[in-house]
C-alpha cells in the first residue's frame, strides 16, 4: 500500500504527503486553500470539476463567496505561470467550474521505499455536434474513466463557439488544446449554453406616456429585472451592454408596433430560451407596469404579470416582487437569501435614475456629464455600491486620473458584497489599474473573459491592458478573440485598429476603422478614430474630414478638437491648429484635458520661436497637471536654468498619479525626456542609447509629438549625419509626410555636401507643407535654399 502519491506534470510535483507544490526541486508557496483546490483538480482531471463540488470538497459548505474561488484558481495560475487565455494546466468552463488539462505521471511511494511510476494514457474521441467534428485527445490514468469516455460532451464553452463560428478546429496534445476560429458573418452577440441554466433575454422597455421624464425608465426597468434575476444559478441573462447591442444591430425593436414579434426575432438571434418585454405609463400619480413573458422559440406566451406603482420611489421595492414572480415562471427553485434591489443597488429611485442615466452617457462617451450624474447618485445614496465603481472606472479608465479613482474603488470594494460576480470581478480589476497593478487587473480579465465571453468590453480592457505590458500580439489575439464570438463589436475594432496604427500597419488600421464608423456612423468618436489612422499614415486631408465629421456629430466632443489641432500642427498650419486647441481647452472636461492643450499651444510658440509666450503657457500647463510640463522643462534648458528643469522634470514623472485609460501609461516620452536631458547637458552618447531604448515603446500617435524621428534629430544634432540620413529613410516610409522629416533629411544632406540630394529633399518638403504658415522657420529656411 502505497504511503503517499506525487503528481507530476510538466515540471511540477505535487506532493501529497508534504503537502506541498514542488518546481525543479523547489517548494512553491501556495496558501492551504489553493493547494487544496489544486489537489482535488489534478485528482479529478478526467472530468470537470464544478464549483459547488470544490466549494463542498474544499470550504466544507461553508459560506463563501466565488471570488475567494477565483482568488485561489488566480493564485495556483500564478504559481504554475498558466495562462488563462491559452491554458496548459486550468481550463476555465464560464459559470461553471475548471478542469486540469495538463499530462500527469502519478508516483506512489511504498513503505519499503520502492517508488512505483504510473504513466497516463492518450485516449483520442471524436463526436460530431450541428455538423460540426471535433476531435480532442484525453489524458487519464483511471481505466474505468477511459472506459467512461463515450459519454462526454464537449464543454460549455466549446459548444457555443461552435454554434457561434463559421469553422473550429481543435486538436490536442500533452493534454491542452489550441483552438482556432474563423470570424462569423453573423452579426448578434448569443449566450453559451450552460447546462441547467435558462437563458433569458429583458428587452427595454416601451414608454406608453406622453412623459419624457419617464423615458429613462425604458433601459431602468429592464436593467432592473437584469439585476436582479441575474442573482439566480438556474438564469443566464443578456446583459444591459449586450442588449443594447443587439437593439442597435436590429433597428426599430424598441419601438416597432410589432414589439412582440421583433423582441421575439432578436432573442431568437441571441439564442435565448425565453424574451420578457414590458411597457409603463403614468396614470395620475401612479405608474402601470406591464409585462410578458414569451418563449423565444414558439412566441407562446408563458406568463403575464402587471403591477401599479402609486408611488414611482416605490418602483425599486415592486420590481423585486415582479422578479420573483418571474422567477417561478423561469424555473421550479426559488431565489434564496437573494439581496432585494434596494441592497444591491439602491433604495433610492432617483438615485438610481441618475445612475441608469449616467450609463447612457458613457456609452456616448460623454464622461463629464456621466460623472456629474454618478456623484449624484452617491449624494443621493453613499451606499450605492456600483455608483461608486462606476465613479472610479470613469477616472481611472475614461479619463486615466488613477489618484482620484482609488477612493471610490475602495468605497464599492467594501459594499460589494452585495453585488453579482461580474460586477465584483470587474471592481477588482478596475481598483487593480487605479492602483498601477496592470498585471493583477490582467489576471482579472483574463477571468472576467474566461466567466463572460461574451462581454466584448472585458476582452476590450484585457487587450488594452496586454498593450500597455508591451505585449502586443497577446493583445491582437484577445481583440480577434473578442471579434470572433462578436464579428460586429464596434469597441473591438476600433480597438484593434489602434493597435495597428501604433504598429505602423496602416492599411489593416484604417480597415478596422471604416468598419467602426459602418457599425456606428452617428458616433463621433469613430469618425475621431478613423481621423486617428489617417493622420499616422501621413493623409492628413482625409484625416480632417473625419475629425470634422466627429465635431459635426457632437459638438461638445473635446477629443476631435485636439487631435484636428495635432493634424494641422503637422501640415505646417499652426495658426489654425492652435485655434482647434483654443476651442479644446474651452471645452475641456478636467485639468488634464486643459493641461494637454496648453502645453500642444506652448509646443507651437517654440517651434515659431516666440519663446516668452511659450513660457507663459508651460507654466500655465504645468501648474494644471505637472506631467504636461515637458516645454517648460525645454525653455528652462534653454535659459540655462539646470535647476528649474530639475524640479519641473520631476513633475513630468509623477505617473502613479494616472493611467493610459485603462493600462500603464506609454513610457516612450518618459525615456525620450531623459535622452533629451542628457543629449543638450553634454552627454551624446548616453543620450543617443536612450533615445534608441524609447523607440522599443510604442507610439502615442494622437500627441503632438509621438517622437518617431527622435534619434534621426538627435543624430543631426550630434553630427552624425550619415546615421540620421538612414534614420529619417527609416521613417518616411511609415509616414511620407511626418512632419519636417524631409526638412530635416535635406539638412543632413546638405552638411556632407550632397547639394543635390538636399535641395531635392527641401523641394519635395516644401510640396508636402505647401498650406504651412508663410513664416514658419523652417518653411523660410528651405525656400533660401532652393533659391
Amino acid at each position: 500500500m502505497a504511503d503517499s502519491q506525487i503528481f507530476c506534470f510538466e515540471g511540477f510535483e505535487l506532493d501529497l504527503a508534504r503537502n506541498c507544490l514542488v518546481r525543479d526541486g523547489e517548494e512553491v508557496h501556495l496558501r492551504q486553500k489553493a493547494f487544496s483546490v489544486l489537489v482535488r483538480l489534478v485528482e479529478q482531471r478526467a472530468r470537470l470539476v464544478t464549483k459547488d463540488e470544490l466549494f463542498e470538497s474544499v470550504w466544507e459548505n461553508a459560506a463563501v463567496t466565488d471570488d475567494v474561488l477565483v482568488q485561489c484558481i488566480t493564485e495556483i495560475r500564478r504559481s504554475l505561470g498558466d495562462d488563462p487565455h491559452s491554458p496548459r494546466f486550468i481550463k476555465t468552463v464560464p459559470k461553471t467550474g475548471y478542469r486540469f488539462i495538463g499530462r500527469v505521471n502519478e508516483k506512489a511511494k511504498q513503505a519499503e521505499g520502492g517508488t512505483i511510476t504510473y504513466t497516463e494514457e492518450v485516449t483520442r474521441i471524436e463526436y460530431d455536434l450541428e455538423e460540426e467534428t471535433r476531435t480532442e485527445e484525453i489524458v487519464v490514468s483511471d481505466p474505468e474513466a477511459r472506459r467512461g469516455l463515450g459519454t462526454l460532451l464537449p464543454s460549455t464553452s466549446v459548444r457555443f463557439l461552435l454554434a457561434t463560428a463559421a469553422a473550429i478546429v481543435i486538436t490536442a496534445g500533452a493534454g491542452s488544446y489550441l483552438g482556432y476560429f474563423s470570424i462569423s458573418p453573423a452579426a448578434n452577440v448569443s449566450v453559451p449554453v450552460v447546462p441547467g441554466r435558462t437563458a433569458v433575454a429583458v428587452m427595454f422597455f416601451e414608454n406608453r406616456s406622453s412623459d419624457a421624464e419617464l423615458d429613462w425608465l425604458r433601459e431602468g426597468l429592464a436593467d432592473m429585472l437584469i439585476s436582479k434575476l441575474s442573482q439566480s444559478d438556474k438564469l443566464t441573462l443578456l446583459s444591459r451592454g449586450q442588449l443594447q447591442a443587439l437593439i442597435g444591430r436590429n433597428p426599430g425593436a424598441a419601438t416597432d408596433e410589432n414589439f412582440a414579434a421583433r423582441a421575439i426575432s432578436i432573442g431568437q438571434k441571441a439564442g435565448v430560451d425565453s424574451v420578457v418585454i414590458g411597457s409603463f405609463a403614468r396614470l395620475g400619480q401612479s405608474i402601470r407596469v406591464d409585462v410578458n413573458l414569451l418563449d423565444a422559440t414558439t412566441g407562446a406566451l408563458k406568463a403575464s404579470e402587471s403591477l401599479t406603482v402609486e408611488r414611482p420611489e416605490k418602483v425599486l421595492t415592486e420590481i423585486d416582487m415582479l422578479s420573483l414572480r418571474l422567477l417561478r415562471r423561469l424555473t421550479t427553485d426559488g431565489m434564496p437569501n437573494q439581496a432585494t434591489l434596494s441592497r444591491s443597488m439602491t433604495a433610492n429611485l432617483e438615485a438610481y435614475r441618475s445612475y441608469s442615466l449616467a450609463l447612457e452617457k458613457a456609452k456616448g462617451l460623454d464622461a463629464e456629464q456621466a460623472l456629474r450624474l454618478l456623484e449624484r447618485a452617491v449624494e443621493l445614496d453613499p451606499e450605492f455600491a456600483m455608483a461608486h465603481a462606476r465613479i472610479g472606472h470613469t477616472y481611472a479608465i475614461t479619463w486615466a486620473w488613477a489618484e482620484k479613482a482609488r477612493p471610490h474603488l475602495e468605497k464599492a470594494f467594501i459594499l460589494s458584497d452585495r453585488l453579482s460576480e461580474k460586477d465584483r470581478l470587474q471592481i477588482l480589476a478596475w481598483y487593480s489599474i487605479a492602483n498601477q497593478d496592470f498585471p493583477e487587473a490582467i489576471d482579472y480579465y483574463r477571468e472576467l473573459v474566461s466567466r463572460y465571453p461574451l462581454d466584448d468590453e472585458s476582452h476590450h480592457r484585457l487587450g488594452n491592458l496586454l498593450r500597455g505590458e508591451n505585449r502586443v500580439d497577446e493583445a491582437i489575439s484577445v481583440y480577434k478573440e473578442g471579434l470572433a464570438i462578436d464579428p460586429e463589436s464596434p469597441g473591438l475594432h476600433n480597438a484593434l485598429g489602434l493597435t495597428y496604427s501604433e504598429r505602423g500597419q496602416h492599411d489593416d488600421a484604417i480597415a478596422m476603422h471604416e468598419r467602426y464608423v459602418s457599425l456606428a456612423p452617428d458616433l463621433a468618436n469613430a469618425h475621431d478614430s478613423l481621423g486617428m489612422s489617417l493622420q499616422w499614415a501621413g493623409r492628413y486631408e482625409e484625416s480632417l474630414a473625419s475629425f470634422n465629421r466627429a465635431i459635426e456629430l457632437d459638438p461638445s466632443f473635446e477629443i476631435p478638437y485636439s487631435h484636428r489641432g495635432v493634424t494641422y500642427y503637422r501640415q505646417g498650419r499652426y495658426e489654425q491648429a492652435i485655434e482647434s486647441f483654443d476651442k479644446y481647452i474651452e471645452i475641456a472636461p478636467s485639468a488634464l484635458e486643459r493641461a494637454r492643450g496648453l502645453s500642444y499651444k506652448a509646443h507651437i510658440h517654440m517651434a515659431r520661436g516666440n519663446d516668452k509666450t511659450a513660457e507663459h503657457l508651460a507654466r500655465r500647463a504645468a501648474a494644471e497637471n505637472p506631467a504636461n510640463g515637458w516645454p517648460a522643462v525645454v525653455l528652462a534648458i534653454k535659459r540655462g536654468n539646470r535647476s528649474e528643469a530639475k524640479r519641473l522634470e520631476a513633475g513630468l514623472l509623477e505617473v502613479n498619479k494616472f493611467t493610459g485609460r485603462g493600462r500603464r501609461v506609454g513610457i516612450r516620452p518618459i525615456i525620450y525626456y531623459r535622452g533629451f536631458v542628457e543629449l543638450k547637458t553634454g552627454d551624446p552618447n548616453k543620450a543617443i542609447e536612450t533615445i534608441k531604448e524609447s523607440l522599443t515603446h510604442a507610439p502615442m500617435t494622437w500627441d503632438i509629438d509621438p517622437f518617431e524621428d527622435a534619434l534621426a534629430k538627435a543624430y543631426l544634432e550630434t553630427g552624425r549625419y550619415q546615421e540620421a540620413i538612414v534614420e529619417f529613410e527609416r521613417v518616411l516610409p511609415l509616414n511620407p509626410n511626418y512632419p519636417l522629416a524631409l526638412y530635416y533629411l535635406g539638412s543632413a544632406y546638405r552638411a556632407l555636401g550632397q547639394n543635390t540630394k538636399a535641395k531635392e529633399c527641401f523641394l519635395k518638403f516644401l510640396e508636402v507643407w505647401k498650406e504651412a504658415d508663410a513664416d514658419i522657420p523652417e518653411i523660410v529656411a528651405a525656400r533660401r535654399e532652393i533659391g
